[in-house]
């Protein structure tokens, strides 16, 4: 049976991707929903290919033209950040796939968990901003949250099936400005070096998300304590009697050159 996608975000690097897969796999999955922020000609493209259901543009000034460039399809066409909410909650639809920038994912998280839809998320900021909310609303309506981005994707296929209780895990950057440093030049780094990075975007979105306070081990965190709540896979569950469920996540951050480091205790008690 396919699995119907709401993919907000859709103009976007791993919106992009998203529907590769769906393009390459049309046995299994279904494009019923797309959002994108501004760029709406690409996503007028993106709903005429795949015959979208909606069609979602979050700035509202770019409503006239989507709606003109969809005019003669059967695509409905919505304008603003609540319709992004809205849709992500919305029926017909199996999976919702989050690939937003920044804190205007979050309302879309909440709104498709609180439907009870299955949630592919990439939108880390629902997470830093909102974890301690958005997985007890998780267990609560019993909505599976999946990790698609990077990192997290990866420790997420990693736990999969595994039997063996998991002591540690350890989240390191996978490149930026201080890729080629030596250990003892970590010490004395600087906000300003870390935002000379080869890709100057990304460098303004990494010096705010991880060199001031670690927000990579925080997202890791909520992500893992999720995974932790699996029935059938308690993945991190703790060592021997009289341990507690205890775990350790370690960022290390190569933006400042130190550790930041979270520890959970008794981890039964709260899951």
């Amino acid at each position: 049976m396919k699995q119907r996608l709401a993919i907000l975000g859709s103009t976007g690097s791993i919106g992009v991707q998203t529907l590769d897969i769906a393009r390459e796999t049309p046995g299994r999955f279904e494009v019923r929903v797309l959002t994108a922020n501004r760029n709406w000609e690409r996503l007028a493209r993106q709903a005429r290919e795949f015959d979208a259901d909606a069609a979602v543009i979050a700035d509202k000034q770019h409503y006239a033209q989507l709606r003109d460039a969809l005019a003669g399809t059967d695509t409905k066409v919505y304008a603003g950040e609540e319709a992004v909410a809205q849709v992500a909650a919305g029926g017909g639809t199996d999976v919702v796939v989050n690939a937003l920038v920044g804190y205007a994912g979050l309302a879309p998280t909440v709104a498709a968990i609180e439907a009870g839809k299955k949630l592919a998320l990439a939108n880390k900021e629902s997470l830093v901003v909102g974890g301690a909310c958005v997985i007890p609303l998780a267990r609560k309506r019993k909505a599976p949250v999946i990790p698609i981005d990077s990192e997290h994707s990866a420790i997420f296929q990693c736990l999969v099936g595994e039997r063996a209780p998991v002591r540690r895990l350890i989240v390191t950057c996978s490149g930026g400005a201080f890729r080629d440093f030596r250990a003892e030049e970590l010490a004395n780094v600087t906000v300003e070096q870390a935002l000379r990075h080869p890709q100057q975007d990304h460098a303004r979105l990494a010096g705010k998300a991880h060199a001031r306070d670690g927000r990579g081990a925080q997202r890791a965190y909520h992500g893992c304590i999720h995974r932790a709540d699996d029935a059938h896979q308690r993945a991190l569950d703790g060592g021997g009697p009289g341990d507690g469920n205890v775990f350790f996540i370690e960022f290390f951050s190569f933006f400042v050159g130190h550790r930041l480091a979270i520890r959970a205790r008794n981890l039964e008690k709260t899951l």
